[in-house]
């Protein structure tokens, strides 16, 4: 008879003569489990949950991506787009597939063969379907019983629609700890993307302030007392103030952005100056502030500075 070892990583691992595999997974018994993404993909309470929950804003022009860890039974995965109605209702209005983005089936790598995902391009849902609240959804039986994304209000790429928002791009590769991981419910303690890049981006309503600019110079003194510059080095900080975001897309900000080539993008009409897919890196010094009994955060702070510094050496 073989023994049975719980590893805590979701698995289970079978030693004894009679063992069929290594590995074999288990989990909470969805279709699906999100691996990564910057907008939450998870099971809907109809009765907390109508025309309030918290939407993302979308342009016409961006791009959104979701990727999960289906179970062996699945043969295949099933991506939705559902449209909110005059009704507040939720209506299907396509079975994704490449004309509303890039689609990643079951077998797409083979590195990771449970792994699929799809890529919303909404400048091609934006043609097909027009403005309005998006879900993007990985149907089983109905939508009361599928993982159901955040809603995206979708608009045209106008400075007008951009102003107030900002953009962040970023590329998962590595390993990835499950936050929401505990010993009691059998959900996957670590997700593994050591082989794959997966891009991410996501808009959110926010401003980017250049705070300051720092400088490290160094001199070289000479025997008459002149003082020559040898090398300055200057890195940029920037401030993204996030002014209405919930706590989950926030720990999303920060957990994800752990990644890299991360792109920030300022597209409020009264910038400073363009910050155009600007590459940057978290400086670990995020904070937020939350009214109390509202499940909204305000005031938001994610601390950037740029990933490339602007140097100067002197040649003689």
């Amino acid at each position: 008879m073989a023994t049975i070892t719980f590893t805590g990583d979701g698995t289970l691992n079978f030693y004894g003569t009679n063992a069929l595999g290594d590995c074999i997974p288990f989990n909470n018994g969805a279709i699906a489990t999100q691996i990564v993404g910057l907008v939450p993909c998870d099971f809907v309470d109809p009765s907390s949950c109508t025309t309030d929950c918290f939407t993302v804003p979308a342009i016409s022009g961006d791009n959104n991506s979701f990727l999960f860890r289906f179970n062996p039974s699945v043969p295949s995965a099933d991506f939705r787009l559902f449209k909110q109605d005059a009704n507040n209702n939720f209506v299907e209005v396509a079975l994704l597939s490449a004309n509303e983005g890039e689609p990643f089936d079951l077998g797409f790598s083979s590195d990771y063969p449970q792994l699929a995902g799809f890529r919303l391009d909404w400048e091609k849902i934006f043609i097909l379907y027009g403005a309005g609240v998006y879900k993007f959804v990985v149907f089983n039986i109905s939508l009361g019983n599928s993982l159901q994304s955040y809603p995206f209000n979708l608009k045209d790429d106008t400075c007008e629609n951009k102003d107030g928002t900002s953009y962040l791009e970023t590329t998962n590769k590595g390993i990835y700890n499950n936050w929401k991981y505990t010993k009691d419910n059998e959900s996957i303690r670590r997700f593994d993307l050591e082989n794959l890049e997966w891009l991410d981006s996501c808009r959110y309503f926010g401003k980017v302030v250049n705070t300051e600019l720092e400088q490290e110079i160094e001199y070289n003194r000479y025997r008459n007392s002149r003082e020559g510059l040898v090398y300055n080095q200057g890195v940029q900080n920037y401030d993204l103030n996030v002014f209405k975001c919930d706590y989950e897309l926030f720990k999303r900000i920060l957990h994800y952005l752990k990644g890299k080539d991360i792109k920030l993008t300022n597209d409020n009409l009264d910038r400073e100056y363009t910050l155009q897919k600007q590459d940057v890196i978290l400086t670990g010094e995020s904070s937020s502030s939350k009214f109390p009994k509202n499940n909204l955060l305000y005031q938001v702070q994610i601390k950037f500075k740029d990933e490339f510094a602007d140097r100067y050496k002197v040649c003689e």
